[in-house]
């Protein structure tokens, strides 16, 4: 049952995220990072809905400067608020917390924003930032409330907005693609739930191809109206081939049919090759080797990989601008479809050591210390979770793992393309943690209760 629980406090809960953000949001202002120019310019290499939204609101205070960014962060912070308060409400209502549990919640949510702001390298909050994540990461939350939602009670009004946000997420980022799984998965288990296995399956393929189909209309119809590109958004490619270029030898480019396309991979793997960015020059354990793949593979795919392939596309072919992003597409395809089948074993070799380092980021930070931490954190999350198995906890049951399978499958999906960095997993940091405090608070309630019950037995015996 609800609590009707009309202290201040309760108010409190609800207006604390917003003069949290707010007071950021006007302290720090907005922060200009390095990929911030990719959006601004929406650069055909992004996806649509966050370059959308700024193309928007530079639009709207066309004669004031830089103040449509300073506004994009205000909206940013009041999405993130929102999205903090509604996913706390959510835990409230499912599980009938009291009002001081809540604020247990959306201190947690909080207290990962100030890691960003005062521990972290970066030294900003992701809603002062301009970059896509100031926005999914707020709807990432939202998402994870409708599925727990539906989840739980089998309402449709939730699945259709987590669909819906899904839509949005994977419009914003790529990497939201997970999203799609979550919800085809939910969808399974609902109907495994109310015996209706074979329909379920059904609405699953068809709402997560719904999902698929209408991003990809999207992408493609802003490429069309803003660029006059024919296609969806360019250069996703290019993590494959970063890849790929990172496990190569010095013979893999005679695996290359093309002989221009061998000539122009020669000159990326030497260049490579003299600055020490290739796996061949790791060394140590999982994690050192990890540190060194995340430390060379901006330089080879920014500072190598696609200044080659740029130059060659405009100086020699003598491309200009769509037609040049277009071409380097061509290319990286060529790289993958000779020399992905024969780098898969070396690739997953360094998708283990990213996957490690991945999932300890996503509860700690990227440094070898937490190593220690973080596995005695999952042993202590997986413990939980066989005592509720046990007890047969339902709702914080499927809570738990769903939050667990979430953090999974987003740093498998990571692992598999880029190196992982807080950036790409902080989506799940306030999640997992309310998952631990909630089976936490269950077996305290549950351990509070037995001894109630044998006091209450003794009692009768006494008496």
């Amino acid at each position: 049952m609800i609590q009707k629980n009309k202290t201040p406090i309760v108010y409190i809960n609800k207006i604390m995220p917003y003069l949290f953000y707010l007071f950021f949001a006007l302290y720090d202002g907005y922060f200009w990072c390095d990929d911030t120019i990719g959006y601004v310019t929406m650069s055909e290499t992004r996806e649509p809905l966050y370059p959308l939204f700024l193309f928007l609101l530079r639009n709207i205070f066309i004669n004031y400067d830089d103040m449509y960014l300073y506004i994009a962060v205000i909206i940013q912070s009041l999405i993130t608020a929102y999205s903090v308060y509604e996913l706390s409400k959510m835990f409230t209502e499912k599980l009938d917390l009291r009002w001081y549990e809540q604020t247990i919640i959306i201190f947690i949510m909080l207290s990962v924003s100030l890691l960003c702001r005062f521990a972290a390298k970066r030294g900003s909050m992701y809603s002062n930032s301009i970059l896509s994540e100031s926005i999914a990461y707020p709807l990432y939350l939202l998402f994870f409330k409708f599925v727990i939602s539906y989840t739980l009670d089998d309402n449709k009004k939730s699945l259709l907005l987590c669909s819906l946000i899904s839509f949005l997420l994977i419009s914003t980022r790529k990497q939201m693609y997970i999203t799609i799984v979550i919800v085809f998965v939910a969808i399974l288990f609902v109907s495994f739930k109310n015996e209706k296995m074979k329909s379920g399956l059904v609405r699953g393929i068809l709402i997560c191809a719904l999902i698929f189909l209408s991003s990809k209309i999207f992408d493609f119809g802003y490429m069309r109206l803003f660029k006059g590109i024919n296609s969806t958004h360019t250069s996703d490619n290019r993590f494959i081939t970063t890849m790929i270029i990172y496990v190569s030898d010095d013979d893999s480019d005679e695996k290359i049919r093309d002989i221009e396309v061998r000539k122009i991979f020669n000159e990326i793997y030497l260049k490579c090759d003299k600055n020490q960015y290739l796996k061949k020059y790791e060394n140590g354990n999982w994690y050192k080797r990890f540190k060194h793949f995340a430390n060379n593979y901006d330089h080879i795919q920014i500072d190598t990989l696609w200044p080659i392939l740029q130059n060659y596309a405009s100086t020699k072919l003598e491309l200009e601008n769509k037609e040049v992003e277009i071409k380097v597409d061509e290319i990286n395809n060529v790289i993958i479809k000779n020399l992905l089948g024969v780098s898969w074993f070396k690739i997953f070799l360094t998708f283990l050591d990213n996957f490690l380092a991945g999932i300890m980021i996503t509860v700690a930070a990227d440094k070898e210390i937490f190593v220690y931490y973080s596995l005695f954190f999952y042993m202590f999350y997986c413990f939980f979770i066989l005592l509720l198995i046990r007890k047969k906890e339902n709702k914080e049951l499927i809570i738990s793992f769903i939050s667990l399978f979430s953090l999974l499958l987003n740093v498998i999906v990571v692992s598999m393309v880029i190196f992982c960095q807080t950036r790409y997993t902080i989506y799940n940091m306030p999640i997992i943690y309310i998952s631990l405090y909630i089976m936490l608070r269950k077996f305290i309630i549950v351990k509070k209760r037995q001894n109630l019950i044998e006091e209450n037995i003794q009692d009768s015996i006494s008496y």
